[in-house]
């Protein structure tokens, strides 16, 4: 037998582990952990509630859940529908610096008030699509995984109690909250799933709006009525 094909039978040629497994990189992640998509684009949450503890008090029938939310933004906009438990359908716009949603049971449309402190969620909301991950940091990367197939950056964040109420600020140094973990794909740096503790959302990249998002006239027609609220209490506090 020809020597070299003998030594390729009992010495098959090395891959290297990445390619073999499909998944893990051979370095850990850089920041940006997550990243930004582009400014428009489009994209899928499924949101899986996780079981209750065995000694978690029973829920009534009636509780509802968010089963889906289906999320496009544009540079000017952002619309979410949220899909519920009981088959409601709900509507979020973020647009012209101000947050409009409609209520599960009456079909309301309420606008958020202006304070500094929404001015600067909504800050937060319009520069990043996960904000949602802002707690991802070098500290919390733990290894790779394959999630549904993709390799993935996996983070965690252990389960926190809430701190004492500091006596001088009346607030807590620490709020409590779950354990936590994401999963990262490796390739684009865009979400794959995340785990709260309370529900596993799992997510699904889509295309760019084809067309500018506005809102419907039932929403322009609310922002019109809100601006005209607004100026008339501005008017009125002039007289004080």
């Amino acid at each position: 037998m020809n020597r070299i094909l003998l030594l390729l039978l009992l010495f098959p040629t090395a891959l290297p582990a990445q390619e073999l497994a499909g998944a893990a990189p051979d370095s850990a992640p850089v920041p940006p952990y997550v990243e930004d998509p582009p400014a428009s684009f489009s994209w899928k949450i499924v949101h899986a509630p996780r079981p209750p503890a065995p000694d978690a008090p029973s829920l009534p029938a009636t509780v509802h859940f968010l089963k889906e939310s289906k999320l496009s933004r544009t540079p000017s906009a952002m619309r979410i529908v949220k899909t519920w438990s009981d088959g409601v359908t709900t509507e979020e716009w973020r647009y012209q610096s101000l947050t409009l949603f409609t209520q599960p049971n009456s079909g309301e449309i309420y606008v958020m008030e202006e304070s500094d402190s929404l001015r600067a969620s909504f800050a937060t909301m319009s520069t990043s699509a996960f904000p949602e991950f802002s707690w991802i940091n070098a500290a919390s990367y733990v290894g790779t995984e394959t999630y549904n197939g993709s390799p993935a950056y996996v983070f965690a964040q252990a389960a926190v109690a809430d701190s004492p109420i500091s006596p001088s600020t009346g607030r807590r140094a620490i709020e409590a909250h779950p354990a936590l973990k994401a999963w990262i794909d490796v390739k684009t740096k865009l979400p794959l799933a995340y785990d709260d503790g309370v529900a596993l959302h799992t997510y699904e990249m889509g295309q760019p709006p084809s067309t500018p998002l506005v809102p419907s006239a039932a929403f322009l027609d609310r922002i019109e009525k809100y601006k005209k609220e607004i100026a008339s209490l501005k008017h009125e506090r002039l007289k004080l």
